[in-house]
């Protein structure tokens, strides 16, 4: 293998590093050079690769005490990485280049994978355990002490039909989420004017927030582009925001909702479109911020559940406004107010 063979290794992902029999790095091909840096060339192992797995397999290939070893290791600077290794003594014919050659491939995004699919599996748990815990002990009441109270019946057949709809909730969440996620790389190619589908969701919502004594204002600019978008999830995405404004905001409050032009929407710097939801209450600690749309993330656990909520509402929010390409900001004073806005881009037609 010549030097020029062994750029070739350039064009591979994973990362490529060769050492020579004092640990010291004589190689690496550029995925390697892009985590680690140029100038690490001719430093030790253990100044790059601090593991002491990854140590051990390299000491043990250099005194040829086994080959081809492997395992798993962590790298954390810039960004925490996983990585799975293998070492392996070169064969003598390219003893020029080193004596051992190791190869990390990178697996964070399946580890991560592996990771989130626990803690869901652990959360949806514990979602449905609540309301199946109480529907389990409201039977067993009504067909025990309460079987001759028609009070206490009714009672709790109202009590039943919440923790129902509450799971029925939570299931149409869940699938609206995965629609979402499994779509997410197609961008919608339909036009849709922001500013009636905003005018009809508010025209409905305004009867749950009068229960509240909340008023719900829309405020519009002057020519209001057509937005690319699917009006389905956009009217969704919408009453996420404003039933999210009625549930935390300060009773007998005023909710200002607000669709202006923008010049420039993140990611694609294409001209569009935003909608702001402002409510007025407790606001959002700095530190809950960006967390708000994880998937059964509460600031206020009991407050949401009391409203029925399912913890999903912004996460759906999130995929939906990715896969129009637009951008997502929450803003909030603690104490005082919440601001959710959204930007989506314009029809390629109008600017």
């Amino acid at each position: 293998m010549t030097h020029k063979e062994l750029e070739l290794l350039d064009f591979v992902k994973d990362l490529v590093l060769i050492f020579d029999s004092r640990r010291c790095l004589t190689w690496m091909n550029k995925s390697a050079t892009d985590v680690f840096g140029k100038h690490v060339t001719g430093d030790d192992f253990v100044k790059i690769i601090r593991d002491p797995r990854a140590i051990t397999a390299l000491n043990r290939v250099i005194e040829k005490e086994g080959n081809n070893l492997s395992g798993h290791l962590t790298i954390g600077a810039p960004v925490e990485q996983q990585f799975e290794f293998r070492v392996n003594e070169l064969s003598p014919e390219l003893r020029e280049f080193g004596q051992v050659i190791i190869l990390l491939r990178d697996v964070t995004a399946i580890t991560e994978a592996n990771e989130f699919r626990s803690e869901f599996i652990a959360n949806l748990s514990h979602e449905l355990r609540s309301p199946l815990a109480s529907l389990s002990g409201f039977i067993e009441t009504l067909l025990g002490p309460a079987k001759d109270d028609d009070g206490v019946r009714v009672k709790f057949l109202k009590l039943m039909e919440n923790e129902a709809r509450r799971m029925s909730n939570l299931i149409d969440d869940l699938l609206s989420l995965s629609k979402l996620e499994s779509e997410e790389h197609i961008p919608p190619s339909n036009s849709v004017d922001l500013n009636a589908l905003a005018t009809s969701v508010i025209t409905v919502a305004r009867q749950r927030a009068a229960v509240h004594g909340m008023e719900i204002h829309l405020k519009a600019g002057s020519d209001i582009p057509e937005i690319i978008g699917d009006i389905d999830e956009l009217r969704r995405v919408i009453r996420n925001l404003v039933d999210n404004a009625i549930a935390y905001g300060r009773e007998n409050s005023i909710i200002r909702v607000s669709i202006n032009s923008v010049a420039s929407v993140y990611p694609s710097n294409r001209p569009g479109v935003s909608l702001s939801v402002y409510n007025e209450g407790e606001g959002i600690k700095g530190e809950d911020i960006p967390r708000l749309t994880e998937r059964f993330f509460r600031t206020d656990k009991a407050r949401s559940r009391e409203t029925g909520g399912t913890g999903l509402g912004l996460a759906i929010v999130k995929h939906a406004i990715n896969r129009h390409r637009g951008d997502f900001v929450i803003q909030s004073t603690l104490g005082k107010d919440a601001t959710f806005t959204f930007s989506i881009p314009c029809s390629s037609n109008q600017k």
